[in-house]
């Protein structure tokens, strides 16, 4: 057992205080503690629905304070060679540490295959997969398993239902290509650009960390939307009824209103739509008990926490291999 550290709220979640005149911050929206606290400020106000919206999926009406407060207040990066909010990152993302973790493992990795159905039996677990390239139907047996997916989705590959708390915001992501960058003079793309009071939450530059010295022929710059202006259900239908044109339509009509004219630039709009992004910690979520799963059976995955964040999802990763060990 991890002891908690001397921070109200901390990454991993699980160390946070358990002090109860913090955890009941869970028992009220992020909205209804700003109003109580008297914070009144539109731009403050939408400064921190656009907070919550982008590493939640879902504004200040919707998540719960505890974590509204924990996204301001547990960010507290520490380096030996950098300033606190210096960024660690790659070209290619979180992909570049998948690949070096895959060197380990190439000779144990079983690619096209599809696990659908789990259970456990006695001290063995049992696990029926679909091996695509044959079409054949196996079963593993192992010691353990460790399930690195959603609850929407590991549950029931466990022939159950995810926990009512476990609520998932849909996303549209869409990849704009364009012939040239809009440039303003007096603010140059950066790799993160927000558009004040708008429903999306703005575009990166998906080429801002690329390291060549010669300028991209084209650019491509993605518009991140989380569809939250609805349930999640009633959302995930809405989106099923437009066409393309319709989410090009809307994508366009956000960018204008930063970049008047720059339809004219685009060459191409890729659009998909996430119909399950991110776990919400809606109040109740972050003091729910956990959900039991069989002994040799261990979840794995960021929406344990109820935060999507990189940091959750490998605490979760090592307490599952560390269970494994036991």
């Amino acid at each position: 057992m991890r002891a908690c550290s001397s921070y109200a709220f901390d990454i991993p979640v699980a160390l946070s205080s358990k002090d109860p005149q913090f955890l009941q911050l869970d028992n009220l929206t992020m909205e209804a503690w700003l109003r109580r606290e008297g914070f009144r400020s539109e731009p403050l106000r939408w400064y921190v629905d656009y907070c919550c919206r982008d590493d939640y999926g879902a504004g200040i009406n919707t998540v719960s304070a505890w974590a509204g407060i924990h996204y301001f207040a547990a960010r507290r990066g520490k380096a030996a060679n950098t300033d606190a909010s210096a960024v660690l990152t790659w070209p290619e993302g979180n992909g570049k540490l998948a690949s070096l973790l895959a060197r380990h493992s190439e000779d144990k990795t079983m690619t096209a295959t599809i696990a659908y159905r789990i259970q456990q039996a006695g001290d063995k677990v049992l696990a029926d997969c679909y091996l695509h390239q044959t079409h054949e139907a196996v079963r593993i047996e192992a010691d353990h398993c460790i399930l690195a997916m959603p609850q929407f989705i590991g549950r029931r590959i466990l022939g159950e239902t995810p926990g009512q708390q476990f609520t998932y915001a849909p996303w549209l992501v869409a990849n704009i290509h364009l012939r040239d960058l809009p440039v303003d003079k007096n603010l140059p793309v950066c790799w993160d650009n927000v558009i004040y009071g708008q429903q999306s939450l703005g575009y990166i530059y998906a080429q801002h960390q690329t390291l060549s010295q010669q300028p991209p022929g084209s650019h491509v710059i993605t518009l991140y939307w989380p569809l939250d202006q609805l349930e999640p259900a009633d959302s995930r239908h809405k989106a099923l009824q437009l066409q393309h044109r319709d989410w090009v339509e809307l994508c366009m009509g956000q960018l204008e209103k930063a970049h008047p004219g720059i339809a004219r630039s685009v060459t191409a709009v890729d659009c998909w739509i996430w119909g399950h992004g991110m776990v919400r910690p809606i109040p109740g979520f972050m003091t729910a008990p956990v959900a039991e799963t069989p002994s040799r059976i261990h979840f794995a995955h960021s929406d344990l926490s109820g935060i999507s964040i990189f940091e959750e999802a490998f605490y979760h990763g090592e307490s599952a291999a560390m269970a494994c060990m036991e």
